[in-house]
């Protein structure tokens, strides 16, 4: 039992970490910050990334965990094994398509030079992305605060990972209070980029904003080559780590 919770934890980890360089939620935390009353604002956003996470995570974990994992014994191995495997055929979706737009573009820009066509796909990498983030601005910085905790609900709507998390947490067989352990723990760790920020900015305003920006252009200057790699390495781990614990 003690093997199997802390292979459970140590893949929900893996996932939290991961779920931090999710574009929307850094780009919403960035906005916030920058607008009137920032630490209200962003309490009131992460209080609704985390009651959609604890709504979901408990009805999931004890009222339909049976219709996730069926009637049959699957060990958290073997879901650590077919996350790593889903993961390794995502990124390798992703990557494959990886020369799309540079073809489509070359071709319908025949005599423009590399770099400014490079620019070009850059922008339009980025560009809903930005759209979104550039429209939200109004929202974050005029709406009241309830308003801020349904688009953290909304952020925190079940993704991939966050089923995958779950179903790893179900089949572990972990006693209940283990289990919503783990799940606030993973809800904590996965919010990393809004949790830090909200605890910092009370002592340093100024060096927060700068920080989140920063981590918001980093994530947003990533190229799909770069999210591959980083769902191959994930795959990988846990592939090596279900082997390990079969």
């Amino acid at each position: 039992m003690a093997s199997r919770v802390s292979a459970m934890l140590t893949s929900a980890l893996m996932l939290a970490v991961a779920l931090n360089f999710e574009p929307t939620r850094a780009g919403m935390t960035a906005l916030i910050l920058s607008g009137p009353n920032p630490m209200r604002r962003l309490s009131a956003f992460l209080s609704g990334i985390y009651t959609m996470g604890l709504i979901v995570g408990l009805l999931v974990l004890f009222i339909f965990h049976r219709a996730l994992l069926g009637s049959s014994d699957f060990g958290a191995a073997k879901v650590q094994i077919g996350i790593g495997f889903a993961a390794l055929v995502l990124a390798a979706l992703i990557a494959a398509n990886i020369k799309l737009p540079t073809r489509s573009r070359r071709s319908s820009t025949s005599g423009v030079p590399a770099d400014a066509q490079q620019n070009e796909l850059d922008l339009d990498k980025v560009g809903l992305l930005t759209k979104l983030l550039t429209h939200s601005a109004r929202v974050t910085s005029e709406s009241p605060p309830w308003v801020l905790v349904v688009l953290g609900m909304a952020c925190s709507l079940p993704s991939i990972d966050f089923v995958a998390v779950l179903v790893l947490i179900a089949a572990s067989g972990a006693p209940a209070l283990t289990q919503i352990g783990v799940l606030l723990l993973f809800l904590t760790v996965g919010n990393s980029a809004t949790v830090l920020p909200l605890l910092s900015y009370s002592i340093a305003p100024s060096r927060t904003i700068d920080k989140v920006q920063a981590f918001q252009r980093w994530i947003r200057s990533r190229s799909r080559r770069d999210f591959a790699v980083m769902l191959a390495v994930l795959g990988t781990f846990f592939i090596a780590a279900g082997v390990t614990n079969l």
